[in-house]
């Protein structure tokens, strides 16, 4: 692998926010690369832990900062799905120009694990070999609240600006202490979300039952069962939708597994994983 990751940036359109990567190579050719869309609340860089594991095991992995996070411009937490869906197919495309035609992975966490499963099921054309999702925002707590569901809707149609708590806590996410502190001490990570976005991730949930049927791409989902964040019970739910999909449950894990002690074989068995899919093509 190269010593270091190296940090670049595009924009979609003339007036559009410039979007920020980081990506990491192996030290010879790439045998594919992957994508990756992290959580809300966090940054591309965050993975870096990730991609050394996927770059050992010969991956090139680019790492997309959101709109509104990290080095990415744009109003802080204002991600939405389809203008990330425009990013990854930029992504993709720039992935199989650069290594000559490798097959590409698309790797999301929580809410890059909802738009990587719905980026699949919306573009079956797209130039992918495998999608793996881990703690995927298949459904929300706040779904159910519809007290809460229903200001958020009415916050969103008057002041879709209106930037908010997101309501995320780390020691929720993981169980290490040191990680925790680590989360807090990030100045790229926030707990930022703006009411636009709230109504669009609220629409996207909703729509991944019937997204299901249309995800025809060989599909991993790893979620541990004891995530306190993203219920487990939907990734059970869209693994039992998708034909192609294959569940890895963890026993004791907590929402950001990447980052837990079971980490290092969480990731050895995506590898394992991918390889196998990348054999069957």
């Amino acid at each position: 692998m190269t010593d270091f990751p190296t940090f670049d940036s595009f924009t979609l359109d003339d007036d559009g926010p410039r979007l920020a990567t980081v990506r990491w190579t192996p030290s010879g050719p790439p045998r594919a690369s992957v994508v990756v869309l992290h959580g809300l609340g966090e940054h591309a860089a965050r993975y870096d832990g990730t991609a050394r594991l996927l770059t050992h095991a010969g991956f090139a992995v680019l790492a997309l900062d959101h709109e509104g996070f990290g080095r990415s411009e744009g109003r802080r937490g204002d991600v939405r799905y389809p203008p990330t869906a425009r990013a990854v197919d930029h992504l993709v495309a720039r992935e199989r120009e650069r290594t000559g035609g490798a097959p590409v992975v698309l790797y999301g966490h929580s809410l890059g694990g909802l738009y990587a499963f719905l980026y699949a099921a919306d573009r079956p054309a797209a130039d992918l070999a495998a999608v793996v999702v881990t703690g995927p925002a298949f459904d929300s707590e706040l779904r159910r609240q519809r007290l809460k569901v229903a200001v958020v809707r009415t916050l969103g149609r008057a002041l879709p600006g209106l930037t908010v708590r997101n309501g995320l806590r780390f020691e929720r996410i993981n169980r290490d202490p040191d990680v925790v502190a680590e989360r807090y001490a990030d100045p790229l990570v926030h707990g930022r979300a703006t009411a636009r976005f709230a109504i669009d991730v609220l629409a996207q949930m909703e729509r991944v039952p019937t997204a299901a049927a249309r995800v025809a791409v060989p599909l991993l989902v790893v979620h541990g069962d004891a995530d306190l964040i993203n219920p487990i019970a939907a990734s059970r739910e869209v693994a039992g939708l998708v034909p192609s999909a294959t569940l890895r449950t963890w026993p004791g894990g907590f929402h950001g597994l990447e980052d837990e002690r079971e980490g290092p074989d969480v990731l050895a068995e995506v590898v394992a994983w991918i390889d196998q899919t990348l054999a069957e093509r």
